[in-house]
């Protein structure tokens, strides 16, 4: 056969390249050979295939930066043989709403005279945002006491987790277990009314919405009374009674024998707070250098506000 050689190897670089043709041991007893035409061997561009690789983040966060993928090499090579970059963008912003966007990649910058580009476009997932609610009063419900069937306030926030950015919307509901109320997150309050009495694990809980996923807060304590209040007036013959400030007023435990006083304010008014349910009481006005009707009064097995 003839000899066939080219000065080309597989590193050689895109363009032609001679193909050498010699008599080699190429032989016939009728013809002779007395003409070789060399032929060329032509190195087109390898394909590779650009890919902008797919990211994530939340809602209200900077968009990551784009990355790609280069496959198609030959010869052992990489991306350190290309030059410049390809250009990525995508639509979503910062405010776009939960979702799947198109990260689109063209050539931008990106060059190897050896090798052809084509280009495989990424996907950005933007999902919900983390939010923490916390009960933001939970010290003052811990320390204060709530006579049963009144309302008291129950304050929250809700904020995002960063990277997350923006403003929830939605509701809270806070809840004692038996009873709820519940307001819009930006309102930041409810007043909750226990029906019974005792310790209370409040809760409160971020329902979440389009762009904000709900969150639960750590639960608050709260504890619920029964409370004795009253009011002392004057006798007035032939005329009004009126308010009578200052008078002292006893609360006897008679179940256990202890006692705890006040004095009626401006308005002759009195109250007592965190009665044990179940017990019996004896309320007793002095002072003032008055005479009370009646002297005392008695509440057997209390369970109620009196």
């Amino acid at each position: 056969s003839a000899a066939l050689t080219t000065t080309a190897t597989s590193a050689s670089p895109v363009g032609s390249y001679p193909i050498t043709v010699a008599i080699g041991s190429l032989a016939s007893a009728n013809y002779s050979f007395g003409t070789f035409t060399n032929g060329t061997l032509t190195i087109t561009a390898a394909p590779l295939v650009v890919t902008a690789d797919n990211k994530s983040r939340v809602f209200g966060a900077a968009n990551p930066a784009f990355t790609f993928t280069v496959t198609g090499f030959t010869n052992g090579e990489g991306t350190s043989v290309l030059t410049g970059s390809p250009t990525m963008t995508t639509t979503a912003t910062a405010t776009s709403a939960p979702g799947n966007y198109p990260i689109t990649i063209t050539a931008g910058t990106l060059a190897n005279s050896n090798y052809t580009f084509s280009f495989v476009n990424g996907t950005l997932a933007v999902s919900q945002a983390a939010t923490t609610t916390v009960i933001t009063n939970a010290a003052a419900l811990a320390a204060n006491a709530t006579p049963v069937g009144q309302a008291y306030a129950v304050n929250w926030s809700v904020t995002p987790v960063a990277p997350g950015a923006g403003t929830p919307t939605g509701t809270v509901l806070v809840s004692d277990g038996a009873n709820t109320c519940s307001a819009a997150v930006g309102t930041g309050t409810c007043s909750l009314t226990s029906t019974t009495v005792g310790a209370k694990t409040i809760t409160a809980v971020y329902s979440g919405d389009a762009n904000f996923a709900g969150s639960s807060a750590t639960a608050a304590t709260h504890t619920v009374v029964i409370a004795f209040t009253g009011n002392v007036k004057q006798f007035i013959a032939f005329g009004t009674n009126t308010n009578l400030a200052g008078v002292t007023m006893t609360l006897t435990n008679t179940t256990t024998n202890t006692s705890t006083t006040t004095t009626t304010d401006a308005n002759g008014n009195y109250s007592f707070g965190s009665l044990t349910l179940g017990q019996s009481y004896t309320i007793t006005p002095s002072g003032l250098g008055k005479v009370y009707e009646a002297t005392s009064r008695t509440y057997t097995n209390v369970n109620t506000n009196v």
